[in-house]
């Protein structure tokens, strides 16, 4: 009844925490533009879910919002967020060109190899409408738009560096060439440091799992019996269970755990020691993950080993306690046992790096 208990407990909390992760925010819609019919300063516009109808594309509508000036140098993009590079240009300039560099690690491909090598042997709303601005075009050209969709994956904790240029081109065949007739220079965002999809960490672990053996241990009782005819004396002798303590202790071997994300610093865990056949003894539960770093988390782990005890099979006649008859010459290889499952409380401290 206990294991069924805890079990309905992890699932329970695994459910919250997968729904409260399904609830959370769509993936926003982000434009990055630079708009070379501006003055300098106001080039660069961040606009956030904006819609637009099906010919203009210079206004955002109400149901998004637009970041412009010196705060949108400093916007932090996300992970999750599908970008668009738009260069605007005026009517009578040069074609647009947009260039983009998505940098940084992935920790979710480095995690993921650990673990197939294991298993084989933001900018705030509030900010953003504080900066919001209304987009009028009254007083500028005609525009012209040269959209660039960011297609590569965008990496927690790294970097898109993005180039907006107008060029013009001269000559032609093999004589062509393109001159860079204006630049915003390289603009750099960075995106928001998330937490890992899956790790693969490293540590120490507590359980309250025992490690029974079986004995035949003497007590200080001395006893008289008759062997082969004659009277001897020996100390009496019981059969335990030896090493039955549930105490929580240190678990004598390194962890490993396999760490995968519910939401946000949550993950179920799946652990094994490094000293046993994966899956023999392994431990469910819970961790947060607490970032250092870039690349380097603390690990903290709640749940459940499944313990691998010997037990005396109860039909064998023999139990923990028995006092043995002097003449049998018993053994513990001559006692019956087996090996049970049972769930054991767990707490581990692990590092991914």
């Amino acid at each position: 009844m206990r294991f069924t208990a805890r079990l309905i407990v992890l699932l329970s909390l695994c459910s919250a925490l997968g729904t409260v992760r399904a609830v959370a925010a769509p993936p926003r819609n982000i434009q990055v533009r630079w708009d070379f019919r501006r003055t300098a300063g106001e080039e660069l516009q961040i606009w956030v879910d904006c819609q637009h109808t099906s010919t203009d594309h210079s206004e955002c509508t109400d149901a998004g919002h637009v970041i412009a000036s010196l705060d949108a140098y400093s916007f932090e993009l996300k992970r999750s967020d599908r970008v668009t590079l738009v260069a605007v240009a005026g009517a009578d300039d040069d074609p647009g060109f947009v260039e983009y560099a998505v940098t940084g690690t992935n920790l979710d491909e480095k995690d993921l190899d650990q673990l197939k090598k294991l298993l084989t042997g933001a900018a705030s709303g509030a900010s953003a409408a504080k900066n919001a601005v209304q987009v009028t075009e009254a007083t500028l050209p005609e525009p012209r738009f040269y959209p660039k969709a960011v297609t590569d994956p965008l990496v927690a904790g790294g970097k898109l560096t993005v180039t907006f240029s107008l060029k013009k081109k001269e000559g032609t065949g093999k004589d062509e060439k393109e001159t860079v007739t204006k630049t915003s220079g390289p603009l750099t965002f960075n995106v928001h440091q998330d937490s890992p999809r899956v790790t693969v960490s490293a540590g120490l672990g507590f359980s309250t799992a025992p490690n029974p053996t079986v004995a035949i241990v003497k007590t200080a009782t001395i006893v008289s019996f008759t062997k082969d005819g004659k009277d001897q004396q020996a100390y009496q002798q019981v059969i335990t269970l030896k090493d039955t303590d549930t105490t929580l202790r240190p678990v004598q071997s390194l962890m490993t755990l396999a760490n995968f994300r519910l939401y946000c610093q949550w993950y179920a865990t799946v652990g094994f020691r490094v000293d046993e056949k994966i899956f023999e003894q392994p431990v469910l539960g819970v961790t947060y993950r607490h970032a250092v770093g870039t690349r380097t988390g603390l690990n903290f782990t709640a749940g459940t080993m499944f313990s691998r005890e010997t037990e005396i099979l109860k039909d064998s006649g023999f139990y923990a306690g028995q006092i043995v008859d002097p003449t049998l010459g018993l053994t513990t290889d001559e006692i019956p046992t087996k090996n049970r499952y049972h769930h054991r409380l767990a707490f581990m401290f692990s590092v991914d790096f």
